[in-house]
């Protein structure tokens, strides 16, 4: 399993996974119910080229972005809730955030000791970009986790 996001609604949730008819990945959507029951979305799932290991809601809920493992741009239907890919960015990432403003995508490179922060416009384009050498990472037995404080998130 990939990462979740669920809408500032509360309304849908968001499930990255691996595609097990494919090699790639694939984004389920769902409707969260009164009670809490989840029913898949009407096109559902999104194939995306590999498993989402990280996604990020933008907080106005029209943008989701996905680390997959290239950085998605995927535009939300508010009503309906469906998916459809605005565009990808040819470099790997491995963890996505936003800020509160929804302003700035911080990303985490996949292969290297960098980070990336991309600006955003109000309608989710990205508009620059600023990679930086991660500095003093902390990392733990897993290999696959480091914990970071960049000096620009500080």
């Amino acid at each position: 399993m990939g990462d979740i996001a669920v809408d500032p609604s509360g309304t849908h949730l968001y499930l990255g996974v691996k595609n097990i008819a494919t090699s790639g990945g694939a984004i389920l959507g769902f409707l969260i119910g009164p009670t809490g029951a989840l029913t898949e979305l009407p096109g559902s799932p999104l194939i995306v080229e590999d498993r989402p290991v990280s996604l990020a809601m933008h907080p106005s809920g029209k943008f989701v972005f996905a680390a997959a493992p290239d950085v998605s741009i995927l535009d939300r239907n508010s009503t309906t809730g469906t998916l459809t890919v605005r565009g990808v960015f040819s470099t790997p990432k491995r963890q996505v955030a936003l800020n509160p403003a929804g302003t700035i995508l911080a990303a985490r490179e996949r292969d290297t000791n960098e980070m990336s922060q991309f600006q955003l416009d109000k309608a989710g384009n990205i508009i620059g970009e600023n990679r930086q050498p991660l500095v003093n990472p902390i990392t733990f037995a897993d290999p696959l986790v480091t914990v970071v404080r960049p000096h620009y998130l500080q």
